[in-house]
């Protein structure tokens, strides 16, 4: 990871958000794909004008970018000859089947005893809003204090 000054290094995942809106783009016209940022470098393969590609860092490196085509190809492309799209990628999937987790960790090693488990049967559809009392309840006028 680099940051705007361009210092590089390690930061835990977690800790951080990505702008995957900028993480796009398409070759603008023939290029080589090379195994590093330099033309001396080895060419992985050329790289067709339309070819979609993700980049795997935002920031230059010896005016090339760092660059995982769509057939999980890495190599490093020169910026003069790609473009950075701003399209936003799609949302993931949500066939999940356990949208929440049990707990954030499991038991102990050795732990015998009985575990939680969440009951992921949740109903496809909203209940009715029927009776709610509750909503008719005037705090400043009914409470009434023991």
């Amino acid at each position: 990871m680099a940051t705007d000054l361009s210092e590089q290094g390690w930061v835990y995942g977690p800790y951080i958000d990505t702008d995957e809106s900028i993480n796009t783009g398409v070759v603008k016209r023939n290029t080589n794909l090379r195994q590093g940022p330099s033309s001396s470098q080895p060419i992985v393969r050329m790289l067709q004008a339309d070819e979609p590609f993700s980049l795997v860092n935002i920031v230059k490196s010896n005016n090339y970018y760092h660059v995982k085509t769509a057939q999980s190809e890495d190599g490093w492309a020169y910026a003069p000859n790609i473009t950075i799209t701003n399209t936003t990628p799609p949302p993931p999937p949500t066939t999940d089947p356990t949208p929440f987790i049990d707990a954030h960790e499991g038991p102990t090693p050795g732990w015998t005893g009985p575990v939680f488990k969440l009951s992921q049967d949740y109903p496809a559809t909203l209940p009715s809003p029927g009776a709610q009392p509750w909503k008719n309840f005037n705090v400043k006028t009914q409470l009434l204090w023991v």
